[in-house]
């Protein structure tokens, strides 16, 4: 059987220190083979559980834990592809830029 999932949520993830406070989108897809059926909730649920749970500092981190992790929770998986991005962290830093305070220093001769 063949799964395709995509799921957009909101958690903490990221390097910068804005990151580690404020949650931000995520965005996945997961396309699996499967030797049965497997219910979709049950995956959806384990992958945000993760994510809530794990707070990723990388997207890196993020594939490396599904790649060792999603198949011993769901053996039935036989094969997956799994692509995450962060589409909003353009966005995301223009703002602290703007609302930080300026750290020029004046000087006087």
């Amino acid at each position: 059987m063949k799964i395709s999932l995509k799921m957009r949520f909101k958690c903490v993830v990221g390097v910068l220190s804005f990151e580690r406070v404020k949650k931000q989108k995520i965005s996945l897809k997961l396309s699996a083979k499967t030797s049965e059926f497997i219910d979709y909730g049950l995956i959806s649920g384990y992958i945000y559980a993760s994510f809530k749970q794990q707070k990723f500092i990388y997207l890196e981190d993020a594939l490396v834990f599904f790649e060792k992790n999603l198949v011993k929770e769901f053996p039935k998986i036989t094969k997956f592809k799994l692509k995450i991005s962060k589409p909003q962290i353009f966005k995301m830093l223009a703002k602290p830029y703007k609302s930080t305070p300026s750290l020029s220093k004046k000087v006087v001769y």
